[in-house]
């Protein structure tokens, strides 16, 4: 409950992580995050009907725009534009949940952002749906009317059966995707946890630009709500890279020179 008011920014800080709970701990609504592989593997085996009209496209917002799922149910068609430099922007102006449609959480989550051009084939899918439709929203029932909640699109939320020993409903939709990659039964809001960690190892963003992006009011979010998921970040620095190339004592290479010889002999 409160992992997921830290994401809607209800709360700054999650001081519930700090507390030590004796036994064993559920980890199902930990942040997750897909490798690229397995992005792609979402992404091509999610064309396929069995797994609905509409995971597909979301799958390709979610993990290039990182927008959360009520967002995503709130988009119109109108929300699309594109201005004279020919820059498409998405604008974020409501939300959709648990059959309610409404403003979005607070003034920060209410923003506009760059359209991707990896997010603009999934972009165009909807347009197509929709104006098939007759609908005003991108993502919307067979009638055209909005979706009630991303169950819709989802299907029923799995859990894990104690007395039983396995995941009740875990065919339908989403968790059926996972199930036949391979993967572990997350929750799907992980896609925009991915798209958030994609995008701060890719260093093509600022770190204001992202927070902005994912309508946060301030970095510290970031950094709150990610940083268990930079562990192990460390194996993957170029250990060549000399940090005192520039020092002022000049010496630095040559004593490393000469304990590399003084061990040698």
């Amino acid at each position: 409950m409160f992992e997921l008011a830290l994401d809607e920014n209800e709360i700054q800080i999650n001081y519930i992580r700090d507390i030590k709970v004796i036994g064993k701990k559920s980890s199902k609504d930990a942040v997750k995050v897909f490798t690229k592989e397995e992005v792609h593997l979402l992404l091509e085996r999610s064309k396929n009907s069995q797994y609905g009209e509409l995971l597909h496209p979301y799958l390709g917002l979610a993990f290039n725009q990182g927008i959360s799922p009520s967002e995503a149910l709130g988009l119109q068609v109108g929300d699309i534009q594109t201005n004279s430099s020919g820059k498409t922007f998405l604008s974020i102006k409501r939300g959709v949940t648990k059959k309610k449609e409404g403003e979005t959480k607070n003034e920060y989550r209410k923003r506009s952002i760059v359209l991707r051009d990896a997010s603009k084939p999934y972009v165009d899918q909807l347009f197509a749906l929709a104006k098939k439709r007759h609908s005003l929203w991108l993502f919307s029932q067979e009638d055209g009317s909005r979706l009630n909640d991303i169950e819709n699109i989802r299907g029923i939320k799995a859990y894990f059966n104690k007395k039983k020993g396995y995941y009740e409903h875990r065919n339908t939709k989403w968790y059926k995707l996972l199930e036949d990659c391979g993967l572990e039964f997350i929750t799907i809001k992980n896609c925009r946890h991915t798209f958030t960690m994609a995008m701060l190892d890719s260093k093509q963003y600022s770190h204001t630009q992202l927070s902005d992006m994912l309508g946060h009011s301030d970095l510290q979010m970031i950094i709150n709500h990610y940083a268990k998921s930079i562990k192990g970040k460390a194996i993957d620095m170029d250990g060549s890279f000399d940090i005192y190339a520039g020092d002022t004592l000049g010496d630095t290479k040559k004593n490393m020179k000469e304990s590399v010889l003084h061990k040698a002999v």
